[in-house]
């Protein structure tokens, strides 16, 4: 559920997503696709984000910077600190808000620039959900209303 949550988010935010089952995926994403930022779950199997994140960093060396945005439950003030030091540069923190979602990637991604992000998040086994990327000018009013009706408590993305 988690990750229909934020490949929701990021939808109603203008972005499309490439979702991944687990850490060791979203480094071999990384890897095959010049992302513009990741969006990591911290708490995934086989690999967690703290580590994935740590290889997407080795892997990358000096060559490339991609942004690595952490989703983590734990609001502690210790968890910006751990996700930072695992390489990450900013984080957000569940239940996952479009308005702090939004903050984040302006703070990594200029505006003006059509860019690619991705999701990572655990999916069941077996479920397939690939998309090629585009950053998409964000929709002002396609934000507001996804906040209007978030505000309700009706996730946007259930709503037509």
């Amino acid at each position: 559920m988690n990750q229909q949550v934020a490949a929701g988010v990021l939808a109603g935010l203008g972005y499309r997503a490439d979702v991944v089952a687990n850490g060791i995926e979203a480094v071999e994403a990384a890897g095959r696709v010049p992302y513009a930022a990741i969006l990591m779950d911290c708490q995934m199997p086989e690999m967690d984000g703290y580590a994935a994140a740590q290889e997407i960093r080795r892997r990358e060396g000096t060559a490339r910077h991609t942004p690595i945005i952490a989703l983590t439950a734990d609001i502690l003030k210790d968890a910006r600190a751990k996700s930072l030091s695992a390489g990450m540069d900013d984080y957000v923190t569940k239940p996952l808000k479009p308005e702090q979602l939004a903050a984040a990637l302006e703070r990594w991604l200029p505006s003006s620039r059509k860019s690619p992000a991705v999701a990572a998040d655990p999916r069941p086994e077996g479920a397939v959900d690939r998309q090629v990327l585009d950053r998409q000018v964000l929709d002002r009013q396609l934000l507001d209303g996804l906040r209007q009706v978030e505000r309700a408590g009706t996730p946007a993305w259930s709503k037509k």
